[in-house]
């Protein structure tokens, strides 16, 4: 497509940029569950596999929104500014074992939150539009 000036056209950047929150969603949660002093992935298996699992399909549904729509998705999802630094202060030893696990917990809680926050909008949005459309004709 881009030897014949069809399709998207966009630039190396661009055609990678949705790669960037899984890349550091991936390196950042493999790290934590190998280097937590805590031994958080043995401790609490299900809690962080669901805060990693949540935080996935966010992104991806937002990737998913953002191709349908033919606009721009984010370089770096807003989920993770809360978890790499959680992420960061586990490693690093800032957080004791009942602390690390509580604030893995606030953060799934918080993940699960802002997912059913956005699927709900993203759906009365659709509802809104479709409703509009269908006043219109």
């Amino acid at each position: 497509s881009y030897r014949n000036g069809k399709g998207y056209n966009r630039s190396f950047y661009e055609a990678l940029r949705p790669l960037i929150s899984t890349a550091i969603l991936f390196i950042s949660s493999t790290w934590w569950a190998l280097a937590s002093p805590h031994m958080v992935l043995q401790k609490q298996p299900r809690i962080f596999l669901m805060a990693v699992g949540t935080t996935f399909s966010n992104i991806a549904c937002r990737l998913i929104v953002a191709q349908m729509t033919s606009t721009r998705s984010d370089g770096i999802n807003t989920l993770l500014y809360m978890f790499v630094p959680i992420q960061l202060m586990s490693v690093y030893g800032v957080f004791m074992e009942k602390t690390e696990f509580f604030v893995l917990f606030l953060y799934t809680a918080i993940v699960i939150l802002a997912h059913l926050h956005y699927g709900c909008c993203v759906v009365s949005f659709i509802i809104y539009i479709y409703i509009y459309l269908w006043e219109e004709l």
